[in-house]
């Protein structure tokens, strides 16, 4: 697994003009829907440079603001993604370099700790000193890969990724097992969220843009 710098990512970030000007549109939008149903404010007329617009339809106004969001939102995760990825990838480095998680002892060629359970089970000793990475599949569905060599026919010995699917149990891997994974993986994240400030940054605009649009919500609700 590579050694990520989280220095290379902040620099990154705030070089990225793209990824701002979305992040800063999305949060501009949201506010504005924040500041006219929260204050009650009445959007009734623009001044341009060449003449005066009166708005007659408010409600319109609204839900054209609320597309514009929710387009922006969209349009924010795409930039934001690979800024998702990265983080994700910083902590669960921390995660696969816990011993109570996973420990290799090149002595007696064993792994040790909870993932040694899920390793020896299925006979992966083909790892050896490497550290596994540690992947999301999807919301509740975790796996580990690693390098594994294959002798080719042609090209002779080379190297393949191979993945270890943690949500298949066996005798030697319970689902007991996965969720305490999940704990040890909820310890770091929230050691992550905390610490390093890219966290906050990168989830801002959505929770301004979610809270916006609920407050568009509730005011159809009471109307």
């Amino acid at each position: 697994m590579e050694n990520l710098d989280i220095n290379d990512y902040r620099e990154r970030l705030q070089n990225d003009k793209g990824f701002s000007t979305k992040r800063r549109q999305l949060v501009y939008v949201s506010l504005i829907i924040l500041a006219i149903n929260l204050s009650g404010a009445q959007i009734k007329e623009a001044n341009t440079f060449l003449f005066k617009i009166e708005f007659l339809n408010e409600g319109a106004l609204i839900h054209l603001l609320e597309a514009s969001a929710v387009y922006l939102l969209f349009r924010y995760y795409a930039y934001a993604h690979n800024y998702h990825e990265y983080l994700f990838k910083f902590w669960s480095e921390r995660l696969m370099a816990d011993t109570s998680v996973l420990i290799y002892n090149g002595f007696d060629d064993e792994y040790h700790g909870l993932l040694a359970k899920k390793i020896n089970g299925q006979n992966c000793h083909d790892i050896g000193d490497q550290v596994p990475e540690y992947r999301k599949v999807s919301i509740l569905r975790r796996s580990i890969c690693y390098r594994s060599t294959i002798v080719d026919e042609y090209y002779g010995e080379v190297y393949v990724p191979k993945c270890i699917n943690l949500n298949e149990y066996d005798d030697s891997w319970k689902r007991k097992d996965l969720i305490k994974l999940f704990s040890f993986e909820f310890k770091y994240r929230y050691q992550a969220f905390f610490n390093n400030r890219e966290h906050v940054d990168l989830l801002f605009p959505y929770i301004i843009c979610l809270v916006s649009l609920l407050s568009v919500f509730n005011r159809l609700m009471v109307q």
